[in-house]
């Protein structure tokens, strides 16, 4: 789980992305622990969802990407190579 400095460093990644549409944001963002982020998923694909669309904003960030894509069981191959070039 995160510690209070990084949950400070999400609120100010948040706000540094979506200004003053941060707090917006803030509930739908995939932020959190491997776990935290699958449950937040899992409630998607409760609620019927069948698909599940995450929007990156510059700059990239491959690695949480790919920690993300293997928290949630989707596979990845070569994103962070992919998208260091961007």
């Amino acid at each position: 789980m995160h510690g209070r400095r990084s949950q400070r460093r999400v609120g100010a990644d948040l706000v540094e992305q979506f200004a003053g549409l941060a707090d917006f944001f803030r509930p739908a963002a995939l932020t959190g622990s491997d776990e935290q982020v699958r449950d937040k998923v899992g409630r998607y694909v409760d609620a019927g969802a069948d698909q599940v669309n995450i929007a990156l904003r510059a700059p990239f960030n491959a690695d949480a990407l790919e920690r993300a894509a293997a928290a949630i069981g989707v596979e990845t191959v070569g994103t962070a190579d992919r998208l260091s070039g961007l």
